[in-house]
């Protein structure tokens, strides 16, 4: 995955709905999959949206102030792109579970 200076990735686990919005608009915009979204547990499921080696972070469309296209077609906003500080501040607000990550 490729990291551009100041901005990150946020996944919130808790509002991903498995709907694979963010593989089909990665698909569409850049010809593979950037982002998978995996299944995990028997009992409770899941679904966890994971950035692959293949990521650029869509730098082309970030250097024109646009936002990648995973995080654009989320509906839930599971996924979220942004400056460090943005992001910093979404992740000190109290989680239901606790279930979110950043990249």
């Amino acid at each position: 995955m490729l990291n551009i200076p100041g901005k990150q990735f946020y996944v919130n686990l808790d509002r991903c709905t498995n709907c694979r919005a963010c593989e089909l608009a990665c698909h569409e915009e850049n010809g593979f999959r950037g982002v998978r979204v995996l299944t995990v547990g028997p009992r409770k499921c899941l679904f966890v949206p994971i950035f692959t080696e293949e990521c650029t972070s869509c730098k082309h469309l970030v250097d024109r102030g646009l936002e990648p296209p995973c995080a654009a077609t989320c509906f839930t906003k599971a996924i979220r792109f942004g400056d460090k500080a943005e992001i910093a501040k979404i992740l000190e607000k109290p989680r239901l579970y606790g279930t979110a990550y950043s990249y």
